[in-house]
């Protein structure tokens, strides 16, 4: 009578980039695959008491997290694009060669998939316009992407079998946040020359991690944490304003900026 124990899968690395990257793109590493073994007798191989066998948990996948650049003056904010890891999945066989007894006795216990990896997109703010008509950059976009769960599976050989309540689970999918980033300001200018269009924000993307498949199906997806689309930058004052910028594509999406202020001077008759 004893069990064997197999060990975890590792997980995937984590990825984070600097904030000066345009644009900045992190993928997670993809989990390790858990432990297996092999029995071999010189003669016969007899199990006379109950054999328990563990699989070990396949690896979660990394998580992710991109930074995008702030623009200087006028320029596009830098996007930012996330990738979680895969889980690994756990798939595993259990083969007999030659003359085995007693395999009735083996019990194996549950088998689980690895996590997916979370994902963070967040991108650069556009930078602002300086001066009469100079416009405001655009917000970066953000983009988040979770790591799939990886899949589980047992395939038993002579009549051997689980033990009690156990079962193949699939790893969970990853969990994203993204939000698109503020489009910068239109330049100001005086009475005599226009004021600068604000920038457009960024969009967001959030795309969950699917959940990997086990024996009763598929596992939970992820969790979609934000996806907010980034804000227009105001117009700046002048003759005549500058427009305000479009607010980006998200859930939900982002705010339109304001105009700017007219400050060209009515002549009295």
């Amino acid at each position: 009578n004893f069990t064997l124990n197999l060990g975890n899968g590792g997980n995937g690395g984590e990825a984070v980039t600097k904030k000066e990257c345009k644009p900045g793109k992190a993928e997670g590493g993809k989990g390790g695959s858990s432990g297996n073994f092999k029995m071999i007798a010189a003669e016969k191989f007899e199990i006379t008491g109950m054999f328990a066998v563990n699989p070990g948990r396949g690896g979660a996948g990394g998580g992710a997290t991109a930074y995008g650049k702030d623009g200087g003056p006028s320029e596009d904010g830098g996007d930012a694009i996330a990738t979680g890891g895969r889980g690994a999945d756990n798939k595993k066989e259990l083969r007999i060669t030659g003359t085995v007894s007693g395999t009735a006795n083996v019990q194996i216990g549950d088998g689980d998939g690895g996590d997916g990896g979370s994902a963070l997109g967040e991108p650069g703010r556009g930078g602002n316009g300086i001066g009469c008509g100079a416009i405001g950059g655009k917000g970066g976009d953000g983009t988040a992407t979770g790591g799939r769960g990886g899949d589980a599976k047992l395939t038993l050989a002579g009549s051997a079998g689980r033990a009690p309540l156990a079962s193949d689970i699939g790893g969970r999918g990853g969990t994203v946040e993204s939000s698109g980033n503020r489009g910068g300001d239109g330049g100001d200018c005086d009475s005599t020359g226009p004021g600068g269009k604000g920038g457009d924000g960024g969009a967001a993307t959030s795309k969950e991690g699917k959940g990997g498949m086990g024996a009763k199906g598929p596992q939970n997806d992820g969790t979609v944490l934000d996806e907010t689309g980034g804000d227009g930058g105001d117009g700046g004052d002048g003759c005549l304003p500058g427009k305000g910028g479009k607010g980006g594509k998200g859930n939900p999406p982002g705010k339109d900026g304001k105009d700017g202020k007219n400050l060209c001077v009515v002549e009295q008759p």
